[in-house]
This record gives structure tokens, sequence and C-alpha cells, in this order.
């Protein structure tokens, strides 16, 4: 059944995995929209719309992950690009759907359409500064700018960074806070064997190396030398990195 107070039109996204078998309607734009979940079986949006002939509603087919508009992501990259800057600039507390809204420059229905809650796009500000993160130990990038990148990214994005550190720390599984974790693990243990060190505890090594680079530049410029400017916090970090992997041997002098 329709809520029958509905006025104008609402949009209804059908979002949740299969084997859901409810719907969960939510108020949105005062009155004037509902969003509405249910399982992903169908795959489709349903537009209702009032009319002088009564409700005329109109399906549309979701396109699959390889056809997806490149509108829908540039839109979602804006969104998300918006609220980590709103948050680094504002902190945590200033992000609202509402905010997010004025200072992206899309409509409450499209934001929904996007971000079914608050809650949702801080899950996507994590994931973007999860991988921003990520990249650091990514050989992607030659090792003496590794350092460089995410203590960079921690000094410059304070309270975005927070964010993802405050989960790194939590409990549960760091391979859902840090996708490449085994990865980095198996990378410096094969590096330690290569040196030589048998007895090495790649694991260890790794938790101290990624709790160094998140937390330790924090510390610093926040308790040891507030004065300092980030490119010479950068350049100082970057070369201790180096130094330390160099003494255990796992790069090249």
């Amino acid at each position: 059944m329709i809520c029958a107070s509905v006025k104008r039109f609402f949009l209804i996204r059908l979002l949740l995995p299969v084997g859901r078998p409810y719907i969960r309607m939510r108020e949105l734009s005062g009155g004037r929209s509902f969003a509405v979940t249910t399982p992903r079986i169908f795959n489709h949006l349903l537009i209702a719309r009032r009319s002088t002939k009564g409700l005329i509603l109109t399906t549309i087919r979701k396109d699959n992950g390889n056809t997806r508009n490149k509108g829908f992501e540039a839109t979602h990259q804006v969104i998300i690009e918006t609220a980590v800057r709103l948050i680094s600039d504002k902190g945590i507390e200033a992000l609202s759907m509402a905010a997010i809204s004025r200072a992206a420059g899309v409509n409450r229905t499209t934001l929904y359409y996007h971000f079914a809650n608050r809650e949702a796009l801080v899950e996507a500000v994590k994931d973007w500064s999860a991988q921003q993160l990520t990249r650091g130990f990514s050989d992607d990038l030659p090792r003496d700018e590794r350092t460089a990148h995410i203590t960079r990214f921690v000094l410059e994005n304070n309270e975005v960074a927070k964010l993802f550190i405050d989960d790194f720390l939590a409990p549960g599984d760091i391979r859902a806070r840090y996708p490449r974790w085994d990865d980095l693990v198996s990378g410096i243990g094969r590096d330690a064997r290569g040196a030589g060190a048998d007895d090495f505890d790649a694991e260890i090594y790794s938790l101290i190396m990624l709790t160094a680079a998140f937390i330790a530049p924090r510390v610093f410029i926040g308790s040891v030398r507030p004065d300092m400017p980030v490119d010479e916090v950068v350049d100082r970090f970057s070369k201790e990195h180096l130094r330390v992997l160099r003494r255990d041997g796992l790069m090249d002098e």
C-alpha cells in the first residue's frame, strides 16, 4: 500500500539484499517525499506521483555496475568530496544531510538517492579515507613517497583521518578497516626473510608501522612541535621511516 499522506510524489529505491522480506519507509523533505527500501531482487526505481486521474506509478530499471550512468558516479563523488571538505573544515558535528545538500548543490531527493542517511555518508567518507591511507602502503607509489603520502593526508585532513583512526583502534577485524593488511604483512615478512631475519615478526612490525604512520604525525604536530610547517613534518617523518626500513634490512641502502 502507498502511504495515504503522500501529497505529490515520492521516490522508492530498492536496495536491500535478497531475502530481506520487509519494506521500510522513511519520510523525506518535510513529508513531500518518502524513501522506501525493499529487497534488491527487484532492482528497480518506482516513481509515484499524484494526478487528477489518481496515483500514477512508473518503474525504471537500474543499470548494472558496467553501464551505470557516468553522471551518477560524478555526483556520488562530488557528495563524498563535499562531505570530506565539510568535516575537515568544521568537524564531524557539522555534517548533516541538509548541510551537504546546500554545499554540494544537490537537492534532497538526489542526496537520499545516493545515501540513505547521514550514517551511510559517514561510512562512505571512512571508506574514502581508508583508500587514501592504504595507498601509502601500495606498490603504486615509490617507497620514499609512501610515508610522505600518509603523513600529509593525516595532517591536512585531520578530522577526516580521525574517523578512520577511531575505527582502526576499535575492536574488530583489522581487514574491515585496512583491506590490504594481509598483503602488507606478507610483503614485509618476505622482505625480512630475504634479508636473513628468519625470526622476524611481520604482524607486530606491520602494526607498529601502521600505528606510527597514522597516529604519530597527529601527536607530533599537536603536542611536540605545533609550530612546525606541515612540509617540514612530512619530510622528517619520511626520512626517519626510510632510515628504520634500511636499519631493519627491509630497504636497500
